[in-house]
């Protein structure tokens, strides 16, 4: 398979809808990373807004599918958006259940990028799904909190549940699940 050909066929095809510039970045590995800047035009409360977004393409692309990211400043801007990490990564399909088919590079970054597009405008418009937040929960959860320290699950209660009044302390001890 002719990696190289793939990408260049995806952003060629890319390009007929969306201004597409390719970043240069330096590498001494021999696995040839490709990274796009893709000018996504986004409605936001009736105005169209310009928002880049990057594009890579692993070496191993189209056997994988792209990774889609937003600045920080970009993600800061725009708020919390379902399936939008805190580090910008746009979460559109997921790789472990989705297969792309390397025979169509150019139908692979079309629709990975029209649904970075479709997860951001429906955010803005208020149409995202209450379902989308409680998937991305976890995900959003782990992203931010999963490096921290374990939090010590033990409580202290003032309230003595017969009464009602802080008088005597119970210990309650959690469990985790």
């Amino acid at each position: 398979m002719n990696f190289t050909a793939a990408k260049e066929s995806a952003i060629k095809n890319l390009s007929r809808f969306y201004n597409v510039s390719k970043i240069e970045v330096a590498s001494d590995s021999s696995c040839e990373q490709e990274f796009w800047t893709v000018e996504l035009e986004i409605l936001r409360n009736g105005q169209v807004m310009i928002l880049p977004i990057t594009l890579r393409l692993d070496c191993d692309f189209p056997l994988s599918l792209p990774r889609l990211h937003i600045s920080k400043k970009d993600v800061e801007k725009l708020g919390y958006i379902p399936n939008i990490d805190t580090g910008g990564l746009v979460c559109v399909y997921d790789a472990n259940t989705n297969l792309p088919d390397p025979e169509q590079p150019e139908i692979i970054v079309e629709i990975c990028v029209l649904k970075a597009k479709k997860i951001i405008e429906q955010e803005l418009r208020g149409d995202a799904n209450k379902e989308n937040y409680d998937k991305e929960f976890i995900a959003y959860w782990e992203n931010n909190y999963g490096g921290e320290q374990a939090v010590d699950i033990r409580a202290l209660s003032l309230i003595n549940d017969e009464k009602n009044v802080a008088n005597p302390i119970k210990y309650v001890c959690l469990q985790s699940s």
